[in-house]
C-alpha cells in the first residue's frame, strides 16, 4: 500500500512550546513535499471543553480524520497515544508510536511529587495512579507497528518496557538551520542585550531544574555582577519561580519571558554566552541542538538522550542532575574562560550539522511506509 496520507496525534500544537509541537510542524512541512499529505488532530485545541467531553471529542476527532490515513502516528504514549491506538484497531489501520520522553516519569514528578530519577523509577512503585500511567505507556508502546525514538538513551527505555528492538527505530530531532539568526553581535543589538547572559528554555516543570538554575546565577552574582538569566517557556511553575525571583531581590538579574515566538527564542540562544539545561531528564532537547548549531557554548546534566548529543569536555560540559555545586562550577568555569567556552561552541556547531530536516523527514517516512 502506498502511503499517500498520515494522520498525527498530538497533546499539543504550535504556538504551544514543546518538542511534539516542533515535531508537528516538521511533519507538516516536509512529508508533502514527498507527496504524503499530514492530518493533525491536536487535544490542546479542545482545551475550552469540559473534562471528559474534550476526551469524547477528541476520540470522535481521530475516527473521522482517520478514515482515509493510511498509517496513524501518536506523539506520546498515554495522553494521544492509547486513544490513537484504539482508534487505528477500530479502523484496521497501523499504528505509530513516537516516544520523545517517559510520560509516566515526567507526571509523577509533575503532578504527584515524585523524587526518583528516570532510571530507578523504572522499578519502583508509587501508587495506582503513577502505576496506570506507566502500564498504560508500556502497553501502548508494545502493541505499536513500529517506535520511533530520537536518541539511543530512549531506545534501550523501551527496550526495558518490553518493546522488541527491531520494532524501535532512532530519528534524531532536526535544526531548522534556516531559521537561525546571522550573528551574535546583531542578536544582542536587536535585544539590546548588554552583559553576560546565560539562557535556558523549556517547559516550566518541576523536573526541569529552573529553580536550581535561578539558584546558581543568584551565587554567582557577586563574582559576576552583570550578570543576567533568561528563561525562556511557560508552564505551571511560572508563579513560584516568579516568586523565588521576587523573594531572592533578582528582578533585574532574571527574566521569566514566557513562550515566545520560535525566531524570537533563537535570538535570546544566539545572543547568550551560555546556554544552560538543567533537566532531571531529557530526551533530545531541540533547544539545546539549535543553541549548538548556533555556536552558543553549553552546559547541561547528564540526564537522558543529553548524554548522546553532548561530548563532555568537547562539545559542551554535562554536570550531574539535582547537583547545584556542579552546576555552579561549570557555568563559572565558562564564564572565565571564554577561549574555552568557544573551543567548546565551534566543535558543538561542527557536531549539529548532522541533525538535518531531510534526515529527521526522510527517516521518518521509511518508518511510515515500512508499516503502511
Amino acid at each position: 500500500m502506498t502511503t499517500r496520507r498520515v494522520l498525527v496525534a498530538t497533546g499539543i500544537y504550535p504556538p504551544d512550546v514543546g518538542g511534539p509541537a516542533r515535531t508537528v510542524r516538521l511533519l507538516e512541512d516536509g512529508l508533502p513535499r514527498l507527496g504524503i499529505e499530514v492530518v493533525v488532530v491536536s487535544f490542546s485545541r479542545l482545551l475550552p471543553l469540559p473534562w471528559g467531553l474534550r476526551h469524547v471529542r477528541f476520540f470522535a476527532n481521530l475516527l473521522a480524520s482517520a478514515r482515509h490515513a493510511q498509517v496513524l502516528l501518536a506523539l506520546d504514549p498515554v495522553s494521544v497515544g492509547l486513544p490513537t491506538f484504539l482508534a487505528a484497531r477500530l479502523l484496521r489501520r497501523p499504528f505509530v508510536l513516537r516516544v520523545g520522553g517517559d510520560y509516566a516519569w515526567e507526571q509523577a514528578v509533575e503532578r504527584f511529587g515524585i523524587e526518583d530519577d528516570l532510571d530507578s523509577f523504572q522499578d519502583s512503585n508509587h501508587g495506582w495512579r503513577v502505576e496506570w500511567l506507566r502500564r498504560t505507556e508500556r502497553f501502548v508502546a508494545r502493541r505499536a507497528a513500529r517506535v520511533i525514538v530520537p536518541d539511543r538513551f530512549l531506545r534501550d527505555l523501551l527496550r526495558r518496557w518490553g518493546v522488541a528492538g527491531d520494532r524501535i527505530t532512532v530519528v534524531p530531532n532536526a535544526v531548522q538551520q534556516a531559521d537561525l539568526p546571522p550573528t551574535r553581535a546583531e542578536a544582542r543589538a536587536e535585544l539590546r542585550v548588554e552583559g553576560r547572559l546565560i539562557a535556558s528554555a523549556g517547559r516550566l516543570l518541576r523536573l526541569k531544574g529552573f529553580e536550581g538554575l535561578i539558584a546558581v546565577v543568584e551565587s554567582l552574582k557577586g563574582e559576576f555582577p552583570d550578570l543576567r538569566l533568561a528563561v525562556i517557556g511557560s508552564g505551571p511553575r511560572h508563579s513560584s519561580l516568579a516568586d523565588q525571583i521576587q523573594r531572592s531581590r533578582l528582578e533585574d538579574t532574571v527574566m521569566l519571558l514566557g513562550a515566545l515566538p520560535h525566531e524570537r527564542t533563537l535570538l535570546y540562544l544566539k545572543a547568550a554566552d551560555l546556554f544552560v539545561l538543567n533537566s532531571a531528564g531529557e530526551g533530545q532537547a531541540h533547544a539545546l541542538l539549535e543553541a549548538m548549531a548556533m555556536g552558543t557554548p553549553v552546559v547541561a546534566t547528564r540526564a537522558g538522550g543529553t548524554r548522546d548529543v553532548i561530548d563532555h569536555g568537547r562539545t559542551g560540559l554535562l554536570v550531574h542532575p539535582r547537583e547545584p555545586s556542579d552546576l555552579r562550577e561549570a557555568i563559572r568555569g565558562l564564564l572565565r574562560d571564554p577561549e574555552r567556552a568557544n573551543l567548546l561552541a565551534r566543535a558543538a556547531a561542527h557536531a549539529a550539522a548532522d541533525f538535518t530536516v531531510s534526515r529527521t523527514v526522510d527517516e521518518t517516512v521509511a518508518v511510515l511506509r515500512s508499516v503502511a
